[in-house]
């Protein structure tokens, strides 16, 4: 990416092959407020947004574009605790369809203003507890369409905000006592299309 280039406040990177984003990729672009990246195969660097500290809006998929279609491929992206940090002003993080299979603890501590999060038709068997710790401005989480075994006592923590929580289509057929215990605000819980058979007397 060019630093010198003029202002551009949203960058569209859909469409193209895009195999790998460099370390330094977006220093001195801290005037961009939506990015959105489609990619196969991809290599990423620790902290790959740094500079993006006005970011407001982030959109990735995974696919890659052949004859005027986008297509996807059965090849996982495994999202960790560095991929996210710099994203202080982030307000809606769209990471469907991008080949995840697992969130860490805390991996958003830093994006505190956030007010969605999209993670729907990705492959996410592995949620740990405290993922979403420090997000107590999210209104809106979607986990829908992917492949949650159970729910885990603190899995939610710290969402004080939360008003509604898509799950539908998983695999849940455990959901521990004090999963929704402190999710103060919430309003809409879809959890539909799943293997539950059974509720305990406090959930």
């Amino acid at each position: 990416v060019n630093h010198s280039m003029s202002p551009v406040s949203k960058f569209d990177l859909s469409g193209n092959y895009l195999l790998k984003i460099g370390a330094n990729s977006f220093i001195g672009l801290s005037v961009f407020t939506h990015l959105q990246i489609e990619f196969e195969d991809i290599t990423i660097p620790p902290d790959p947004f740094f500079g993006l500290n006005r970011l407001k809006s982030l959109r990735t998929q995974a696919g890659y574009y052949c004859c005027g279609m986008s297509v996807r491929r059965p090849h996982n992206l495994i999202v960790n605790i560095t991929t996210m940090k710099g994203l202080s002003s982030l307000l809606h993080l769209n990471m469907s369809h991008s080949r995840i299979d697992h969130i860490v603890s805390r991996i958003l501590v830093n994006s505190t203003t956030l007010r969605s999060i999209n993670l729907s038709h990705n492959r996410i068997s592995i949620l740990e507890n405290g993922a979403f710790a420090g997000l107590t401005s999210l209104i809106e989480l979607k986990l829908d369409f992917n492949a949650l075994p159970a729910l885990h006592d603190n899995v939610f923590e710290g969402l004080s905000s939360l008003k509604t929580l898509h799950l539908e289509e998983n695999y849940i057929n455990e959901i521990q006592s004090n999963v929704f215990r402190n999710l103060k605000n919430l309003k809409f819980l879809h959890i539909g299309g799943n293997y539950i058979h059974s509720l305990s007397g406090n959930v």
